[in-house]
């Protein structure tokens, strides 16, 4: 999903006729930007994967017909 979204921003943000013109820095910037994002996202949802399952175990926990 990373991948997909900072590919997405760096195209627009370059726009088209930069993306064609010049390939390698469209790859370069978004392989930056993938990375930067990767580290920052990956610990992240370490942390919050946990709270999120909790979360909904609590709140679907009196729920009869998921069982």
């Amino acid at each position: 999903m990373t991948l997909i979204i900072t590919g997405i921003s760096i195209f627009k943000v370059l726009g088209i006729d930069t993306v064609i013109a010049n390939p390698m820095k469209f790859f370069q910037l978004w392989l930056n930007a993938y990375i930067s994002a990767w580290l920052i996202a990956y610990p992240v949802l370490l942390l919050v994967i946990p709270v999120v399952r909790r979360l909904v175990n609590w709140l679907t926990e009196g729920d009869t017909l998921s069982r």
